[in-house]
C-alpha cells in the first residue's frame, strides 16, 4: 500500500501544478471556465429600459463603428457584438509583434440597471492572421513571463479604458463637446 502511495502523491502534485500554470490572471467565468469580465451597474431608477437600451446601442456603434449586430432582442433588450483590439508582445527581448484580441461584449438593460459582460477572448498574431485564432486560456500558459505581463498589462487596460467610456456614456448619454452650444 505503501509503495502505490508515493507515485499516487507524484501524480497529484504534477496535475495540480499543471492546472495551476493552465490559469490566467483574469476573472474567469465558473460555468464556462472563459474569461470573462462582467459587472451589473446601477444608475438609477429615474433611467428606464428603453433609454438605456437606446444609450447601449448608441454607445456600440460609436465605440466598434461599422459593427454589425449579431443579435438584437427588443424583448429581453440584449445587445451582443464582436469587439476587437491590438496587443505588442516582445519576443526575444527586442521584437515587437502585434496581436489581435477578439472578444465579445454582451449588453442586457432592464430599468435603473444594466449588465455587460466581456468574454471569449481569443488572439492572434496579426502576421499569420485570423485564421490561427487561439483561446486566451490556452494561449496565455504558453506565453513566455515577459508575455505574460505585458499581454496582461494591455488586457486590462483596454478593458478598463472600454467598460469606464461605457459607465459614462450609460450614465449621462452622449457627452456634448466644449464647443457645442
Amino acid at each position: 500500500m505503501q509503495k502505490m502511495l508515493k507515485p499516487m502523491l507524484v501524480l497529484f502534485a504534477l496535475c495540480f501544478s499543471f492546472s495551476l500554470m493552465a490559469q490566467t490572471p483574469f476573472p474567469t467565468d465558473a460555468t464556462t471556465k472563459r474569461v470573462s469580465f462582467t459587472e451589473t451597474v446601477i444608475v438609477g431608477d429615474t433611467l428606464k429600459k428603453e433609454i438605456l437600451y437606446k444609450r447601449s446601442q448608441e454607445w456600440l456603434l460609436r465605440t466598434y463603428p461599422g459593427v454589425k449586430f449579431t443579435l438584437e432582442d427588443a424583448v429581453g433588450l440584449k445587445y451582443i457584438i464582436q469587439g476587437t483590439f491590438k496587443v505588442k508582445l516582445t519576443y526575444d527581448f527586442k521584437y515587437k509583434a502585434d496581436h489581435t484580441v477578439n472578444y465579445m461584449v454582451t449588453i442586457i438593460v432592464k430599468d435603473g440597471k444594466y449588465k455587460y459582460t466581456l468574454t471569449e477572448f481569443s488572439m492572434y498574431k496579426a502576421s499569420t492572421g485570423a485564421g490561427t485564432s487561439t483561446a486566451i486560456e490556452t494561449a496565455y500558459p504558453k506565453m513566455t513571463t515577459q508575455n505574460k505581463s505585458e499581454f496582461t498589462t494591455q488586457v486590462n487596460a483596454e478593458v478598463k479604458r472600454v467598460t469606464d467610456d461605457m459607465k459614462l456614456y450609460m450614465l449621462v448619454g452622449q457627452v456634448k463637446a466644449v464647443d457645442d452650444f
